[in-house]
């Protein structure tokens, strides 16, 4: 056999053994998927008709069957007159108590007029942090808190400013600044009413009424950052976290490792309410609660509804914290 020939059998002989050995390694990392695991997604991922925040591992599940019966429990021997929303954000299971039921919810919508102001920023329609002249019809009762930012008599604050007062101290000044720069600036579909699955009902300048449900549904908002951008989403929810306790929910987890971002709302001869996003590593949840104003036939004084948070809240957290499926 000639040079020649033999050179062309040996490339032969390399080229057909590197075709084997390439099929040979597709089959075998490739093993032939049925249809149900054929992927509609640009980039295949193992479940492709799953949603891609899925933890193959399962670690995080949690069987909700025993809360849910807990809480029920606990709401009819307390004879509780409310109700409430827990949603485990990583898969989504839910207990609603009464969660349907519209309750009067005023503070609480400091959030979304929040959510509003900055919207109208991100659509150039206002600016943040351009010092603006207040008027005294703006401020609720003596005004006395803003006097540090009056100069020659003029009280001139931003809007950044008011909003972490509105969020952070229940400013009711605040919110009448912020409503009064906002007003009509937004056009109907760029709401961020628009952008949640919540409705509210009542008079404009009147008692506003919302369920548990809807209202969580807000919170889901920031946190997914379904209307605002990730920066500004993230601002609002920062600024819930630093806020004082006002409602209950934070008060029975005082020196465990978790934060919570809360709105509370609390009329003294009405609701109560307090809702709050609790981030536990990887076991995000949210609690929403409203309770009413009990009959003096109950004999439940106003302490006692504040217990109800913070014995739902302590309850909630030490079964997420300590149960795995």
């Amino acid at each position: 056999m000639s040079k020649l020939k033999t050179t062309y059998v040996i490339l032969i002989s390399v080229i057909i053994t590197t075709l084997f050995c390439a099929l040979l390694y597709f089959f075998l990392d490739n093993p032939k998927t049925t249809t149900e695991e054929k992927s509609y997604r640009s980039t295949p991922i193992r479940y492709s008709f799953l949603s891609t925040q899925v933890d193959s591992s399962q670690e995080n599940l949690v069987n909700f069957v025993g809360l849910r019966q807990d809480l029920n429990d606990y709401f009819k021997s307390e004879n509780i007159d409310g109700s409430l929303y827990f949603e485990y954000l990583p898969t989504g299971s839910s207990i609603r108590i009464n969660s349907n039921e519209d309750i009067e919810i005023t503070d609480l919508l400091k959030v979304p007029i929040a959510m509003e102001l900055y919207k109208s920023a991100e659509l150039g329609l206002v600016s943040l942090n351009r010092p603006i002249d207040i008027k005294p019809s703006q401020l609720s009762g003596s005004g006395e808190t803003w006097e540090s930012y009056s100069s020659q008599g003029i009280i001139r604050i931003t809007l950044e400013l008011a909003a972490q007062r509105m969020l952070q101290d229940n400013d009711e000044s605040a919110k009448n600044i912020i409503v009064d720069s906002i007003a009509n600036l937004l056009n109907p579909e760029d709401s961020v009413f628009n952008d949640i699955d919540a409705t509210y009902s009542g008079d404009e300048g009147k008692a506003q009424f919302m369920n548990s449900k809807s209202y969580s549904s807000i919170l889901k908002c920031l946190y997914y950052s379904c209307s605002l951008s990730p920066e500004n989403s993230n601002k609002i929810l920062s600024l819930l976290v630093e806020a004082p306790e006002a409602g209950g929910l934070k008060q029975s987890l005082e020196g465990e490792s978790i934060m919570v971002a809360t709105k509370a709302n609390s009329l003294l001869d009405g609701v109560q309410s307090d809702c709050g996003i609790f981030y536990l590593e990887n076991r995000d949840y949210l609690l929403c609660i409203f309770l009413r104003k009990p009959t003096v036939e109950e004999g439940v004084a106003q302490d006692d509804r504040t217990n109800y948070f913070r014995n739902i809240s302590k309850q909630v957290f030490e079964f997420v914290n300590n149960s795995r499926r």
